[in-house]
């Protein structure tokens, strides 16, 4: 789920960079003495007024089309491991065709000029009639905008993923942003760190109202703040399509119906994981090859996340006594006492893998 995050990051860096060319340019006019100089200098509170009004509506826009994206391709990526529309969490079909009937309405929108008539009445019979499973997405994202931590919060409880404010604090690099950005974080008292949390989001969102309004009682954010709260955002987005990856390989996880086996043992820094052949016998696992894929669970702190990574070697032990046989692929039987195998990414004894088949 990576195009919005990337399309993001890109809109991100053009205002950093709009940013620094007007910081470059103020240090280039600085000593000069013209016409033309003495009007840009006799004129730049205004100008710096119109570039902020400019950036904040800029990266509010970038922010709310970011998490409307990415929230389009969480559904498409998850969707794919639900057989039914029966299968999705209540919180997500109880208000479904109410939902519906609201985006059907607003058709003539530009926002949802990609969806037709015909394309909605479709969805429809599939769901009702052939139970299918493919919901759209558009249909939660409803709201108008005004995307505050609240209301970012409630809109994802509508799609069965709750306490997402509580989850995004625990990924990297968001957690690390907010300790460098809050120094006096250790300080606080937990429900205290919970309002900083999102204090630049909704700060953006009330700055992006008030410029919409016509208002303009906000204090003008200097270029070296405005260049944190860019750090902000894209570290907010970065955590939030980590998150989001997790829970449609959360899905992917369940979804395969073989058991899973604990890596036994690692070397090489990681990259070779010792596979236990009776936890693999006894879980369903009979064969596999370089080239097949491992869904990895593991811990990180507070997260359960997921990785998947390549066999790229095998090497199997030999009950006849031959040790460290390289083979393309290997029958899981009698005749085998042990197998490593070489991986794309680092792993660690004790966390639990599937093959991906």
């Amino acid at each position: 789920m990576r195009t919005s995050l990337l399309e993001f990051n890109n809109q991100v860096e053009q205002i950093e960079t709009h940013l620094n060319v007007l910081e470059k340019y103020n240090e280039l006019i600085k000593d000069q003495s013209n016409e033309c100089v003495n009007y840009i200098k006799e004129n730049s509170t205004e100008e710096k007024v119109f570039a902020y009004r400019s950036n904040i509506i800029s990266l509010y826009g970038a922010f709310e089309q970011f998490l409307e994206n990415i929230i389009k391709e969480y559904f498409q990526a998850v969707q794919k491991y639900y057989s039914s529309f029966e299968e999705w969490d209540d919180t997500v079909t109880k208000n479904y065709f109410d939902l519906w009937k609201k985006l059907h309405g607003k058709l003539s929108y530009p926002k949802y000029s990609a969806i037709s008539q015909d394309s909605m009445v479709e969805n429809l019979n599939d769901v009702i009639r052939n139970h299918k499973s493919t919901l759209i997405p558009e249909c939660y994202i409803q709201n108008g905008g005004n995307y505050k931590s609240t209301i970012i919060s409630n809109m994802f409880n509508e799609i069965g993923i709750l306490n997402i404010n509580d989850n995004l604090v625990k990924y990297e690099p968001f957690k690390s942003c907010l300790i460098n950005q809050n120094p006096d974080f250790q300080y606080l008292e937990s429900n205290k760190k919970k309002e900083l949390y999102f204090q630049k989001l909704d700060d953006l969102v009330e700055r992006r109202n008030e410029i919409a309004h016509g208002s303009r009682s906000s204090e003008i954010i200097n270029s070296d703040i405005f260049m944190e709260l860019l750090s902000y955002f894209s570290c907010y987005a970065e955590s939030m399509n980590s998150f989001l990856t997790d829970r449609v390989r959360e899905k992917q996880w369940q979804s395969i119906k073989t058991k899973a086996i604990k890596i036994f043992n690692v070397f090489k820094e990681g990259k070779v994981a010792l596979l236990n052949i009776e936890e693999m016998n006894d879980n369903g696992i009979d064969s596999f090859a370089v080239g097949d894929s491992l869904l990895v669970n593991f811990k990180d702190s507070d997260c359960s996340r997921f990785i998947i990574a390549e066999i790229e070697e095998i090497r199997v032990d030999l009950k006849n006594g031959e040790k460290e046989k390289v083979v393309d692929a290997v029958i899981v039987n009698e005749e085998i006492e042990e197998i490593s195998v070489g991986v794309s990414k680092k792993v660690k004894s004790g966390q639990k893998i599937k093959l991906m088949k």
